[in-house]
């Protein structure tokens, strides 16, 4: 039976496998229930990996990758519709036409949460069907 994202990732055996692969010249690198980049440097760092990969992650944390974090899962709602706007641009720039746009709204949790009238303003996005529709739905919200 697969495990999949049903139990926590198996960091021990990772680190025993980083402990047998040691001066083998091999590159082990490991992946599960990373949250943010500071816990994937400590991970990486406590079981002598040397390096890892992000899955979900990601979509809980769209500043995943900064040095400086990002606002916590309450920040300011102007800010995470703004960078929702953006990657929405920077989508449709990339892929226009070629890929469906429900793929980019599975990214729309990430950036909308943690303030009062965050689930309706996502229920919304998730009948939208292009950029100009998302720019109509959280223009009232970015001005409050």
């Amino acid at each position: 039976m697969k495990e999949m994202s049903k139990v926590p990732a198996h960091w021990d055996v990772i680190g025993e496998v980083a402990k047998m692969a040691k001066d083998t010249g091999t590159l082990i690198v490991g992946n599960g229930d990373i949250m943010s980049r500071q816990e994937g440097i400590e991970r990486a760092q406590q079981y002598g990996i040397d390096g890892i990969m992000v899955g979900r992650g990601i979509f809980y944390n769209p500043w995943f990758f900064s040095a400086k974090g990002g606002p916590a899962s309450g920040g300011d709602p102007e800010n995470r519709l703004a960078l929702l706007l953006q990657h929405t641009l920077l989508f449709r720039q990339l892929w226009g036409d070629t890929k469906s746009f429900d793929l980019m709204k599975k990214f729309y949790k990430a950036y909308v949460s943690g303030w009062d009238g965050a689930k309706d303003l996502r229920i919304q996005l998730m009948n939208v069907k292009n950029e100009q529709q998302v720019r109509e739905i959280i223009e009232p919200y970015a001005n409050r």
